[in-house]
């Protein structure tokens, strides 16, 4: 009886220990003379943890794309410079590990652009490589207004793409199989932010904000044989980043005014979602967060938290019961998108630009020190609640329960690795 006790007395105060704020390394990936870069990007790694970036080159208007290396190296190549390009960067990786982007270009800033699509091929064992283009929708995408576009594979490999077509007002889907493309409307809207997801049945859920300033999830439901586009009101705000946990439920970031904010998703088969909504922290400005779920349905959230003129300070935070809020970086732009993912550790690794010289940035963050990293915390992290870290397995729609809000001790699941 007396050793049970120990033992519980000890994983409680293992449970109540505070987060260990993270070592971040920051790195700069790409930093051209007198050019502008980083300012939309999308970050992803590969099988081997290495992070692959596409971004936009501002000052040079072009799509661009950066791997790192095995030795620690950066290889930067230029994708698409036709002119007005590389608005609404997304990035994705096919099952075989090759990069695609998509992105809207045009021949001038005040021409209406097209959505393109690159993917990238490579022969005599990866020597030579070369990026292909293609248009999925030509004159669809005005300057004036705001949009971006969100690529993924689905489990046959096929890409598939949310967009915004300015002309027709109306937020598309894209995908392709056999060498074409279809196309089909989800909802008119006039423009906004997009992010994407695809359950493992090859459906698309999206999550997208326009005009109306209201956060809104929009996925497919099939009653009998009947199925149509379901559109689900979330909250008021700027949609940030869709994600999509093992059970199918929907998790996302937006910016409500000048709070970032994380919201989850009860979404039974063929019936309305109810969601739960919590308070991030502050940002000082609307700019729209990035989310990323780790094995455990724990939530990790990028932001910008402004700080003055054009300059503001990159923070990580990641849900452990409360919210634990640290600053990655002091010197990041203030008016540019962000983008984080994980390691097989559930370290996070985030893309943006920074605020002197504005390089594209790479900020990754580790529970051991790093050579010329440094560790910035925010504040005395809080500390993990002892409910137990859920461990869903892929059910059937049928099957699926509302999910809750994901918590649970640090340790079991959700910490980084150590």
């Amino acid at each position: 009886m007396r050793k049970a006790k120990l033992a519980a007395l000890l994983l409680l105060v293992a449970f109540a220990a505070p987060a260990r704020a993270l070592f971040w390394s920051i790195e700069t990936v790409d930093h051209p003379s007198n050019a502008a870069v980083g300012q939309e990007s999308s970050i992803i790694l590969d099988s081997a943890g290495r992070p692959h970036i596409g971004y936009r080159d501002t000052i040079n208007e072009s799509v661009k794309y950066a791997r790192k290396n095995a030795n620690g190296t950066w290889t930067i190549e230029i994708v698409d410079s036709p002119g007005f390009a590389g608005t609404g960067v997304s990035l994705a990786l096919d099952p075989s590990g090759a990069p695609h982007l998509t992105y809207y270009s045009g021949r001038s800033i005040t021409s209406t652009g097209d959505v393109r699509y690159a993917s990238r091929s490579c022969w005599f064992f990866g020597i030579f490589c070369s990026w292909s283009k293609e248009t999925i929708a030509a004159g669809v995408f005005s300057t004036s207004q705001a949009g971006n576009t969100s690529l993924g594979f689905d489990a046959s490999g096929n890409p598939n793409v949310s967009y915004f077509d300015h002309t027709a007002r109306q937020l598309k889907w894209a995908r392709k199989i056999g060498g074409s493309w279809s196309i089909a409307n989800v909802v008119a809207t006039s423009g906004g932010s997009v992010s994407q997801a695809l359950d493992t049945d090859g459906f698309p859920h999206l999550v997208f904000s326009g005009s109306s300033g209201t956060v809104n999830y929009v996925r497919i439901i099939c009653v009998f044989i009947l199925c149509g586009w379901n559109l689900n009101p979330v909250d008021s705000g700027l949609a940030g980043t869709l994600r999509l946990d093992a059970n199918g439920q929907p998790h996302l970031s937006y910016a409500q005014g000048a709070n970032i904010r994380y919201a989850v998703g009860a979404c039974p088969a063929s019936n309305p979602c109810t969601w739960t909504t919590e308070l991030v922290g502050s940002a000082g400005q609307p700019l729209r967060p990035s989310l990323a779920l780790d094995l455990c349905t724990t939530p990790h959230i990028a932001f910008l938290r402004q700080r003055g003129t054009g300059v503001a300070d990159l923070v990580y935070a990641k849900r452990a019961g409360t919210w634990n809020l640290e600053t990655a970086d002091l010197d990041a732009s203030s008016t540019v998108v962000v983008s984080i993912t994980l390691d097989a550790g559930n370290n996070p690794h985030i893309s943006y630009q920074g605020f002197t010289g504005q390089p594209l940035k790479h900020a990754s963050g580790s529970v051991h020190a790093l050579t010329s990293s440094r560790r910035l915390p925010e504040a005395a992290p809080k500390a993990a609640t002892s409910e137990d870290a859920p461990k869903p397995r892929p059910r059937k729609r049928s099957e699926l329960a509302p999910p809750t809000m994901a918590a649970g001790p640090a340790a079991a699941c959700g910490a980084p690795r150590t």
